[in-house]
C-alpha cells in the first residue's frame, strides 16, 4: 500500500468513525435513566464497533486514485514518472509519506506518557507502607473475594488499584483519619475494581487511545466508557456498604485531587454532579421501555455505519492476480529486451483540445514475454492554455479514460524476451502532446548482457578476420503500423554465420521498437559466402549488421 492510498484509508476510517460515535453518542446519552451497566455495555459496544468497522467492509478497488485540481486532472501513485510529477506541481504522495510517520511518533510519545504513569505507580508501591489490615477490611475482602494488598503512600492524593495477577490498592494518608465510614467506602471502590479486574480493562483502552490518538472520537468514546465503569462501581459500593451518605461524602473528599494513573478513579469536578445524582436516585427506566430502547439504537446506529462506509469507502489498488504474484526485480532478474511494441496514437477526437497526458501503466509479462496484464498507476490530463483555436473538451475523468484505452490496446501487443523469473511486473510511461502521439518516457537501453551461448565456437569480425560477403539478400517488409506511426531508423542486429554462410542466430543491439521484428525476420533470410579462419578452414562467425528504415 503506498502513502497516499494510506493516507486516503485513514482519512476514510477517521470519518466513519465520526459519524458512528456521533449517531451512537447521541442516541446511547438517551439512556441515562437506565442503569450503569447498560450504559457501560452500550459504550464498550459503540467502541468495538469502530475498531471493527475496517473489518467489516470490504475496499473498493481503486484503478487510480483520482484528484481533480484547478482544472487539472491528476491521479497519484508512487509509480508516477518525474515529468508528471513536474506537471501536477505539489507531489501529494511525497507530502503523504510524512503521515505514517507522525503517526507513528505521536503513539510512541502517548506510549511513553503511559509508560512513566506506571513507573511512578511502583513507586509508590515500593515506597508505600503496608498497615495490617482492619477487622472491617477482612470482612470487605473476604465478601468480594479479593486478597488484594493496601499501602499508604506519602505523596499520593487518590486512591488508585493496579495491578492484576499481584493487585494493590494505593491509599492517601489521608484516609487513615477519615471517618470510618467513609474508609470502608473507599476501600470497599477499590477491592471492587479488583474484583472486576477493572485494571486490564483501563490498559487495553490507554492502548487503543495511544495507537488512535489523532482521533478525538475515540478519545471521548473511552473517556465515557472509563465514566460509565466508575458508576457502575459506584452502584456496587452503595449495593454493598448500604450508605450513600458516605460514599457520597468520600467522593467529595477526593474530588479535587488528581492522579498519576491514566484514569482516576474518583472523577474530577466535571464528573462529580453526574455520580452523586445517580448514586441519590434509582434507575426508573422499565425492562420494556429498555428493550425497545436498546433495539432502536442499535438499528439506528447499523444504519447510520452503513452511510458512513459508503459514504467514505476504503480502497485498494486493483491488482490483478499475476502482479500480486511477480517477482522482484533485480540485477539477476532484469526487466527483459522488448521485441516488438506498438506506439499509442494520440485519440483522434481530441485533436482540437489542446490537450495532454501523462499515462503511467503497469505492465505484467509472462515466462514467455507476453503481456498478460495491465493496469493504470498514474494518469495527470491538462490543457494547453495557449493552444490555438481551442475547442470545448470532455470532462477530465473521461478524457484520462481514452487516453488509457489507447495506451492500453498498444500495450496488449507487446512482446519482451523471457524473463529469467515470471510472472514480471514494471511500470512504462507516455507523453501525449497535442496532435503528437505518445512518447514513451522511461525508455531505456536493454540491460547488458553477457555473450549468448551461441556465440561458443565463433570467431568475431576484426582482428584480421574480414566481414563476408552477403551472397543473398532478403529486404525487410515495412510494418504497416510502423508506417502509419511514422517510425523509421536503425536497427543493428548481432548474428551467428554458419560454416555454410546461413544466419542460425540473431539479437537486437539497437532497437526501434515498431521495426526490430521486421528487421530480425529479413536478416534471418540473409545467407553469406563461408569465412575462412587463420588457417584457411570454414569455421562460425559473428557479426554486426544493420537495417535502416526510411519513409520515401
Amino acid at each position: 500500500m503506498t502513502a497516499s492510498l494510506f493516507l486516503a484509508n485513514l482519512t476514510a476510517y477517521s470519518a466513519q468513525v465520526a459519524i458512528v460515535s456521533l449517531v451512537g453518542g447521541i442516541l446511547v446519552s438517551q439512556l441515562r435513566s437506565a442503569r450503569p451497566t447498560i450504559l457501560y455495555g452500550s459504550w464498550r459496544l459503540l467502541l468495538l464497533l469502530c475498531l471493527a468497522l475496517p473489518f467489516l467492509q470490504s475496499p473498493q478497488a481503486v484503478d487510480p486514485e483520482r484528484v481533480v485540481q484547478a482544472g487539472v486532472s491528476v491521479t497519484t501513485d508512487a509509480a508516477a514518472p518525474e515529468a508528471a510529477r513536474h506537471a501536477r506541481g505539489l507531489n501529494w504522495n511525497d507530502v503523504a509519506v510524512l503521515g505514517p510517520v507522525v503517526l507513528l511518533g505521536g503513539g510512541i510519545l502517548r506510549l511513553a506518557w503511559i509508560a512513566l504513569g506506571l513507573l511512578r505507580l511502583r513507586s509508590f508501591r515500593r515506597t508505600g507502607v503496608a498497615i495490617p489490615l482492619t477487622s472491617d477490611e477482612n470482612v470487605l475482602q473476604d465478601a468480594l473475594g479479593t486478597r488484594a494488598e493496601i499501602r499508604y503512600a506519602a505523596g499520593l492524593e487518590q486512591p488508585i488499584t493496579f495491578g492484576v495477577v499481584s493487585p494493590v490498592v494505593l491509599l492517601p494518608p489521608d484516609v487513615q483519619r477519615c471517618p470510618v465510614e467513609i474508609r470502608r467506602a473507599v476501600v470497599c471502590h477499590e477491592l471492587l475494581h479488583v474484583r472486576r479486574k477493572d485494571w486490564a480493562w483501563l490498559l487495553g483502552e490507554e492502548t487503543i487511545r495511544a495507537v488512535l490518538w489523532f482521533h478525538p472520537a475515540i478519545w471521548w468514546l473511552i473517556s465515557q466508557i472509563q465514566a460509565a465503569r466508575e458508576e457502575v462501581v459506584d452502584e456496587l459500593v452503595v449495593s454493598t456498604t448500604r450508605n450513600r451518605r458516605a460514599y457520597m461524602e468520600a467522593l467529595l473528599a477526593f474530588s479535587d485531587t488528581s492522579s498519576p494513573a491514566p484514569a482516576p478513579a474518583f472523577g474530577q469536578r466535571y464528573r462529580l454532579f453526574q455520580r452523586i445524582a445517580r448514586i441519590s436516585k434509582e434507575s426508573v427506566m422499565s425492562r420494556k421501555h429498555l428493550v425497545l430502547s436498546c433495539a432502536t439504537i442499535a438499528l439506528i446506529v447499523i444504519i447510520g455505519s452503513r452511510y458512513a462506509v459508503a459514504a467514505f469507502p476504503l480502497q485498494q489498488r486493483s491488482m490483478g492476480p499475476q502482479e500480486q504474484q511477480a517477482a522482484t526485480i533485480t540485477p539477476e532478474n532484469p526487466i527483459p529486451r522488448r521485441l516488438y511494441a506498438v506506439m499509442p496514437t494520440y485519440p483522434q477526437q481530441f485533436v482540437q483540445s489542446g490537450l495532454q497526458a501523462f499515462i503511467t501503466a503497469k505492465v505484467v509479462i509472462d515466462s514467455s514475454g507476453r503481456v498478460v496484464e495491465t493496469r493504470r498507476v498514474y494518469s495527470g490530463i491538462s490543457r494547453v492554455s495557449d493552444y490555438a483555436q481551442p475547442q470545448p473538451s470532455p470532462a477530465d475523468e473521461s478524457a484520462a479514460d481514452i487516453f488509457w484505452s489507447v495506451v492500453d490496446d498498444a500495450l496488449q501487443r507487446w512482446q519482451y524476451d523471457a524473463p529469467s523469473m515470471a510472472p514480471m511486473a514494471f511500470p512504462v510511461s507516455f507523453r501525449f502532446s497535442p496532435n503528437r502521439d505518445g512518447i514513451e518516457l522511461n525508455a531505456t537501453p536493454a540491460p547488458f548482457s553477457p555473450a549468448p551461448l551461441w556465440h561458443t565456437g565463433a570467431v568475431s569480425v576484426g582482428n584480421g578476420i574480414a566481414p563476408p560477403a552477403k551472397v543473398k539478400n532478403v529486404l525487410p517488409v515495412y510494418p504497416l503500423e510502423a508506417q502509419n506511426a511514422k517510425a523509421q531508423g536503425l536497427v543493428i542486429v548481432e548474428v551467428r554465420i554458419e560454416p555454410d554462410g546461413r544466419v542460425s542466430n540473431a539479437r537486437l543491439m539497437r532497437s526501434v521498437p515498431q521495426l526490430d521484428q521486421a528487421a530480425l525476420d529479413a536478416v534471418s533470410q540473409w545467407e553469406f559466402a563461408p569465412t575462412l579462419d587463420r588457417e584457411g578452414r570454414p569455421t562460425p562467425v559473428i557479426m554486426a549488421v544493420t537495417v535502416q528504415f526510411t519513409l520515401s
